[in-house]
């Protein structure tokens, strides 16, 4: 796993975007140095001593002495204004003309101003470079001023550890000290602990550096635990701590969760309390749910009280609820005061909602909590609309509710409805009786203003109930407002709306 720090992202994104740019065969080729694949290396010289690596001459003794004649795509490039189209443009034209003088693309680099235009081009001429000469790459890139070269030195050495561990190891020194050879040493370590994880953790815990062995030994036991994640997680509570020891363990426990759902539940216990222990937990439920539910609501029931055990149940539910919804309602009616109740049976309403409306709508009937009642009849029209907005829409605004609820399920199941009909979803409320029109006019009115506004507000005037229509007008003139006020103000000057309305409109506080 290679990781790129901080505050050289986005060095590293700008040259992402351009090397994705570049034509086919110039960005396969980029792409290859970047992620360290090259193909039929796979050599490798396990635990070997460091070898000799030849020093090479500086870049200003192999410079070319002539003057540069710059080609007139490099020129027509810098001369671009769209910085996109100057970024990909100048790294095609400097990959052609690196083909034929790649000394003078190296001078030309120098001499550009510095900044972050030079920054993206060390990183794809050095790329290469890289690819043909690697040690001339890392002579050339000790004599460059500027920084944020770790994405240079993090796929270099991914494809040198490729090749050969013990050669990648020896180059180490060659890197400045800092986030560059953080980046080197992550990259060497990834492709190094991935075939023998013994010498490579070995050499990684006899660094000197206590900050450079720490990244050595957490990527090589990151690499470990996609292929033994037993005794990675066993090493690292040896050797690790904080948020690295954290970092493996999570790893272990994605490796774990597709194979063995229990095994991963059983390292949740590992990680100290936090957002990575409730994600966890969340997700060991939902895969354990759906191998065994029962177990998993005996492990969810062991679990202490917190936000783990709170965010887990919803999770359970609602993989048991895809397969077996009824079963999965008669296991929640057993946990009345789990804390977390009333968000699982939202889920289950959904999921049931969804697929069998009827039955769910059932269900939700039958609950004895008046509050889960009617948020599961909420949630229930908004995922049936999804499917069926008329059918879903048609029973909300029917529904035999408290006013609230109704009006709740009703602007979720027209907002679906919004999606994907807009035509017909005008239609039906245009046709809702007053006391419902209303709700569900102000629901999808600024829907409909943020595609076309003037249109939206013809169709709100033309609404039969005097509440719906300024209901509607109000909701779709907000939205074009916060869009584009000046052309909403213009159009609100002219407009025929009663005085008293338009400075309503006028007055309201912006959202």
């Amino acid at each position: 796993m290679i990781r790129f720090s901080g505050r050289r992202r986005t060095v590293r994104r700008r040259w992402m975007a351009t090397v994705r740019s570049l034509p086919s065969g110039a960005a396969l080729g980029a792409l290859a140095l970047a992620v360290g694949l090259v193909a039929g290396c796979r050599r490798d010289s396990p635990a070997a001593a460091p070898k000799e690596v030849p020093t090479q001459q500086s870049v200003a003794a192999v410079a070319p002495k002539a003057s540069i004649v710059v080609p007139a795509a490099v020129a027509a490039a810098r001369a671009e204004r769209d910085p996109r189209l100057r970024s990909r443009r100048l790294g095609q034209a400097l990959e052609e003309w690196f083909r034929s003088e790649p000394e003078a693309v190296l001078a030309y680099v120098r001499a550009l101003p510095r900044g972050s235009e030079q920054t993206e081009a060390w990183l794809l001429v050095l790329g290469w470079l890289g690819r043909s000469d690697p040690d001339r790459a890392l002579a050339v890139a000790a004599e460059v001023e500027t920084r944020g070269l770790s994405p240079f030195y993090a796929a270099l050495f991914a494809q040198l550890a490729a090749q050969d561990s013990a050669g990648a190891v020896a180059r180490l020194s060659r890197v400045p000290a800092g986030p560059e050879r953080a980046q080197a040493i992550r990259a060497t370590m990834d492709a190094w602990a991935r075939r023998d994880p013994s010498a490579a953790l070995a050499w990684a815990r006899a660094l000197s550096n206590d900050s450079e062995s720490g990244v050595a030994v957490e990527t090589g036991l990151v690499a470990l635990a996609a292929a033994d994640p037993d005794r990675a997680v066993a090493q690292a509570r040896e050797w690790l701590g904080g948020p690295a020891f954290e970092r493996v363990v999570g790893q272990a426990f994605q490796v774990l969760l597709t194979a063995d759902a229990s095994r991963a539940a059983a390292l949740v216990a590992s990680l100290p309390a936090g957002e990575t222990r409730t994600l966890a937990t969340v997700q060991a439920a939902r895969a354990l749910a759906i191998q065994d539910p029962a177990r998993a609501v005996a492990w969810i029931s062991a679990l202490p009280a917190g936000d783990d055990t709170k965010a887990a149940l919803p999770a359970l539910i609602e993989a048991w609820g895809r397969r077996d919804p009824a079963a999965a309602a008669a296991q929640l009616a057993t946990l009345p005061d789990h804390p977390g109740r009333a968000a699982a049976g939202d889920r289950l309403a959904q999921v049931w909602g969804a697929t069998e409306p009827a039955a769910a709508i059932a269900w939700a009937g039958r609950l004895p909590d008046a509050t889960a009642r009617d948020s599961a009849l909420v949630a229930i029209a908004s995922a049936w609309a999804q499917r069926e907005p008329r059918a879903a829409a048609t029973w909300a605004a029917g529904l035999e509710a408290d006013a609230e609820v109704r009006n709740r399920a009703l602007a979720g199941a027209v907002d679906y409805w919004l999606l994907q009909d807009r035509a017909g979803v005008q239609e039906f409320v245009a046709g809702l009786p007053a006391a419902t029109q209303t709700v569900a006019a102000a629901a999808i009115a600024p829907g409909l203003a943020q595609r076309d506004p003037p249109a939206a507000l013809t169709w709100a005037q033309s609404l039969s109930s005097t509440a719906g229509r300024e209901a509607a007008v109000v909701a779709a003139y907000a939205r074009w407002r916060d869009n584009a006020p000046a052309a909403a103000a213009a159009w609100l000057a002219q407009s025929g709306l009663p005085a008293e309305l338009k400075e309503r409109l006028r007055a309201a506080p912006a959202r």
